[in-house]
């Protein structure tokens, strides 16, 4: 399966109407999570 923790689906977050609507705490803990998928420290594989 491919995914977040492969590269094959990424966030964007760097995206000038992504930091102009989403508050600075969001993205901060999204990031966080999004470095955990990646890091293979949280499944969400559904398995």
């Amino acid at each position: 399966m491919t995914g977040v923790k492969e590269g094959y689906i990424d966030f964007i977050q760097d995206d000038p109407d992504y930091l102009a609507a989403v508050p600075p705490g969001v993205r901060s803990a999204q990031a966080a999570i999004v470095e955990k998928i990646r890091s293979g420290e949280l499944d969400i594989s559904g398995k």
